[in-house]
């Protein structure tokens, strides 16, 4: 489906503004939230994906690949908070693991009060 190249410059921005907001959500460890924005996030992305129309204009083919290259550097710093969060977890269930093995081969004491 082709879009006018007005409508194609509002896709750009809306993702443009859906990313910074996924950004915030990592930075406040919202991982919650921000996982709630990912399907929007695919849709958009397939939808510019598929895109046929191009802006004719210059400023919006400027301001086109502008928003993209910022919405790129918004996705590396996502990236590193997501990849700094999986370090995190894969700590705790290394914890986990062990303190179930410890459990398993001295059996659980009951804590002084």
């Amino acid at each position: 489906m082709a879009q006018a190249p007005t409508a194609l410059l509002s896709r750009y921005e809306e993702l443009h503004s859906l990313v910074k907001a996924m950004l915030l959500a990592a930075q406040r460890d919202n991982w919650e939230f921000f996982m709630d924005l990912g399907p929007r996030y695919i849709t958009l992305a397939e939808e510019l994906t598929s895109a046929s129309a191009i802006p004719t204009e210059t400023a919006d083919r400027e301001r086109c690949a502008e928003l993209l290259e910022q919405v790129l550097q918004l996705d590396t710093e996502i990236r590193e908070l997501a990849d700094q969060q999986l370090v995190q977890i894969r700590q705790q269930i290394a914890q986990t693991r062990r303190e179930q093995k410890l459990n398993r081969t001295y059996g659980r004491h009951p804590q002084p009060a």
